[in-house]
């Protein structure tokens, strides 16, 4: 359904495009001064140019649940509906802003909810958004509302039963591509001024074991890969940085297939020559899950 290849190439093509028309322009400042929001724009129309549907900043499926746990007690409500053992669902303080699902299950706070960077769907389908359990239980709710105290009750609960079930124009969490993205530095901007990263090690390390746990944990992701653009001197520092965050990955036992690379120069402005793009895709075992 998605080819990791693919996807990197895309990502990687639209960097090398982006840097080839800030040298022909003479920028002052290249590809390695951007933050890292700046990127996922001009990645998502990369990928979106190659026939990817993409949509960007999109809250996770699933891992709200695991965020709304805390110890069981008679005080704090009924288990959650995973049904894992001693979990609940904080309660709603609150109904009207913290609403109530079907199942009478919290949902969460836009504000409780993690968010990842792009999420790509299947090359040839005709979703037009994706579908999310949240926004159906609130919808939902306002329609069981609605007609609750009026001869109409006994059908807008059973439309608020349909509401749950979403519908054919929105893209499943289980069919689409899930793709979180950070960037690193070996030489970076701070205060204005450039010099060494002195955060470069832990940044490389901590952002992709991050994504990598994020992506994971989520029940409902079932495609997904975590990548890096990282900034160097030179492709030897790049292999052997990545070489070792690509170890430290296996060390943690963290569910993924062998990573993938694709580097290209860049001007050197303040030390960085080489630009990586690594994807580590996440592994499809891990994800088939019921």
């Amino acid at each position: 359904m998605f080819s990791h290849d693919l996807i990197l190439d895309a990502l990687a093509r639209t960097l090398r495009e982006r840097e080839e028309e800030l040298r022909h322009e003479q920028a002052v400042y290249g590809l390695d001064s951007w933050v890292e929001t700046e990127f996922h724009p001009l990645l998502a129309r990369g990928l979106e140019d190659r026939g990817y549907r993409t949509l960007r900043e999109q809250a996770y499926p699933h891992e709200w649940r695991r965020r709304l746990r805390t110890a069981a007690t008679p005080e704090t409500g009924a288990p959650e509906p995973d049904g894992e053992p001693g979990l609940t669902v904080v309660p709603a303080i609150d109904e009207h802003e913290q609403p109530i699902d079907a199942a009478g299950a919290r949902l969460p706070l836009p504000r409780e909810r993690q968010r990842c960077d792009l999420v790509l769907f299947p090359e040839g389908s005709t979703f037009q958004r994706l579908d999310d359990e949240v926004q159906s239980g609130k919808k939902s709710r306002r329609i069981r509302e609605s007609g609750e105290g009026t001869l109409f009750a006994s059908t807008a609960r059973t439309e608020a039963r349909l509401a749950m079930t979403g519908d054919a124009s929105a893209c499943p969490p289980e069919e689409a591509y899930w793709l979180e993205i950070k960037t690193v530095a070996q030489f970076a901007y701070s205060a204005g001024v450039p010099g060494p990263n002195r955060s470069y090690a832990s940044e490389l390390s901590r952002s992709l074991l991050s994504d990598v746990g994020k992506l994971s944990k989520d029940r409902r992701i079932h495609h997904a890969a975590a990548a890096v653009v990282l900034f160097t001197a030179d492709q030897a520092t790049s292999d052997h940085d990545l070489a070792i965050v690509s170890h430290r990955l296996l060390d943690r036992e963290l569910p993924i297939q062998p990573p993938l690379r694709a580097s290209f120069p860049v001007l050197d402005r303040v030390g960085n020559a080489l630009c990586t793009v690594m994807l580590v895709p996440l592994s499809p075992l891990a994800h088939a899950r019921s």
